[in-house]
């Protein structure tokens, strides 16, 4: 009698286990995943906080125009557009403490685009952010960076770390003033030459 109460209770315990172990796992995915569901949307408009979210559901983190083989544009590229379009300034500093990084990077972004004269306190805000990294995806090319490293070579092209790419902004150097400049290169190459550290950790 006893053995057949020990079978039975190990019967019993391996498929409850198992039901433990799944819903432990569905809730971290879930809860890493949808961070951004508890987000306080004050000062977000309706359009860009639904467009925001179906761009935190995609696939990707941002891409070029044409991804893969093919070189398809994907609606994720047609999202981000939307969004760097869109996006106002006001609404951009709400969005830089965003929970998902690719959104905090096109937050970023716009501050850059809208308000160039500011480029120096922006990029040394993310050249400080070293938790922040994104997937860059272009063509068949997938690119690890880091926040302040996409806001370099993908949108000011300011030639930090002796970058080849031509600057959006006319002489960074004589935008931000030469001492500055130097401050961000400085901090930029020791930032990058320590990224998988900031990653892995």
């Amino acid at each position: 009698m006893k053995t057949k109460n020990r079978k039975h209770k190990k019967g019993f315990v391996l498929p409850m286990m198992i039901i433990l172990f799944a819903v432990i796992f569905s809730t971290f995915f879930i809860t890493k995943n949808k961070s951004y569901e508890n987000y306080d949307w004050t000062g977000i408009r309706s359009e860009i906080k639904d467009t925001l979210i179906n761009f935190c559901n995609d696939h990707y983190d941002i891409t070029s125009h044409g991804v893969g083989e093919m070189g398809k544009t994907p609606s994720q590229w047609h999202r981000y557009t939307f969004l760097r379009k869109n996006i106002s300034y006001k609404e951009a500093l709400l969005l830089k403490n965003f929970p998902k990084s690719k959104v905090k990077a096109i937050a970023y972004e716009i501050c850059i685009r809208k308000k160039p004269q500011a480029t120096y306190s922006i990029m040394l805000e993310a050249l400080n952010d070293t938790v922040t990294h994104l997937e860059y995806q272009s063509g068949c090319i997938g690119r690890t960076y880091l926040l302040a490293e996409y806001l370099n070579i993908q949108v000011s092209h300011l030639g930090l770390d002796s970058s080849s790419r031509n600057p959006i902004i006319d002489n960074p150097e004589k935008l931000i003033g030469m001492e500055e400049y130097n401050h961000l290169d400085s901090l930029y190459n020791y930032r990058v030459s320590k990224k998988w550290d900031y990653i892995k950790y």
